[in-house]
């Protein structure tokens, strides 16, 4: 746990590993709650020490710290959260354009041997041949939607979200959820990884 207070060393750094840290519960909520924790052993440490009840403005220093850490800590998790969107957005971008070339690459090569039968005289069998792929491939891309659409329902009732909830609604529910279901309080790894693999899911295909 203690490796947690990396984070300070990094965000000093401005190095992209402290998003890691915050985005790890664990590790956030240790964070979070170090300042208060630290406030109470410097308090019982002056009650012993010198028999006498802590200054306010001890108290408020240590107030004003740990507002300023979980705001930090905060902030740091919200934009670990949108790089990674960002990132899965590029990489299915990516994946998108790279589907978009090849299916025009085929259609491309599909006219060509079109043009090709005409001229030796087999039209009507090139033809054929073309509408047949053609709806081939509309029949699987509608199949696909038809599947995407089915588990995004499925992720969506597990997440307990509304139609047409946004980026803060999902992060809201899953670290909700991710409380209950955690197996360090109490959850089962079953239900936390099925929890991890519909959030994922939605994330991807946002």
């Amino acid at each position: 746990m203690f490796s947690s207070l990396k984070f300070y060393y990094y965000a000093i750094r401005n190095d992209s590993r402290k998003y890691k840290i915050a985005m790890n519960t664990d590790y956030f909520n240790f964070l979070a709650f170090l300042p208060f924790l630290l406030m109470i052993l410097s308090c019982i440490f002056v009650i012993v020490v010198t028999s006498s009840i802590p200054s306010l403005k001890l108290i408020i220093t240590w107030l004003i710290i740990f507002v300023g850490n979980l705001f930090l800590i905060i902030y740091t998790d919200e934009q670990g959260y949108l790089i990674k969107e960002n990132s899965q957005l590029i990489k299915e971008r990516s994946y998108l354009i790279k589907e978009n070339r090849e299916l025009e690459s085929t259609i491309k090569t599909l006219k060509a041997k079109i043009r090709e039968d005409y001229k030796r005289k087999n039209y009507e069998k090139s033809s054929y041949d073309y509408y047949n792929n053609y709806y081939n491939f509309k029949n699987y891309y509608n199949n696909r939607e038809q599947n995407l659409d089915k588990n995004m329902i499925n992720a969506m009732k597990l997440l307990g979200l509304q139609e047409n909830f946004t980026t803060k609604d999902l992060k809201t529910a899953y670290r909700k959820l991710a409380r209950i279901h955690h197996p360090d309080v109490g959850g089962t790894e079953e239900n936390f990884k099925r929890l991890n693999k519909a959030y994922q899911y939605i994330v991807n295909n946002m």
